[in-house]
């Protein structure tokens, strides 16, 4: 990104940023005590900056995202985990948020865990990348890889596993039934 004066895993992040948010421009960040430090968004086609407590939970959810991804620095190997990171964001920002994901783990050293009940985050992973979890017959975990599932091998030729996920052909919750105990 020109403009930026960061360091290289800041740039990244900051170009996914505006990327998710076009409005973004940068962050000003100042020091309020020894130990403390508050955010300041400036966004483009504004004079003052807006303090972090007032944009929206997507703006800090993604900034979030981004600082987990590229805070430690590229070629420092790293295992980062999400639990439900589409959480407030855009369907556009789950997007761009994957293609974040991908960059890490393919040029930053990054092994990236997403836990998510999103279809449309679950539609930016290829099915080899994407591992389904289901309860087996006896309450244990199973895990399957997308791509392996025999029943829906030739589905995913045509259709995106999110559009499968919600069609619940993959990881079914309304099959889950109580036993007469309600356990």
């Amino acid at each position: 990104c020109v403009g930026c004066v960061w360091c290289v895993g800041c740039v990244w992040g900051w170009c996914f940023m505006r990327k998710s948010v076009p409005a973004f421009h940068d962050l000003l960040i100042e020091q309020t005590g020894p130990d403390t430090v508050y955010g300041n968004f400036i966004e483009k086609g504004r004079r003052q900056p807006i303090r972090a407590s007032g944009v929206s939970d997507g703006h800090l959810q993604m900034l979030v995202l981004l600082t987990a991804l590229f805070s430690e620095g590229k070629d420092r190997p790293s295992l980062i985990l999400f639990d439900e990171p589409e959480i407030s964001l855009h369907p556009h920002a789950l997007a761009v948020f994957a293609e974040a994901v991908k960059l890490a783990a393919e040029e930053w050293d990054k092994q990236v865990f997403i836990a998510t009940h999103s279809p449309v985050l679950i539609s930016q992973f290829d099915p080899e990348n994407i591992l389904a979890t289901e309860i087996g017959e006896f309450g244990q975990t199973i895990m399957r890889r997308v791509s392996e599932m025999e029943e829906i091998k030739d589905l995913l030729e045509e259709y995106a596993a999110g559009s499968l996920y919600m069609a619940e052909m993959i990881a079914a919750q309304s099959e889950l039934q109580l036993d007469e105990e309600g356990l």
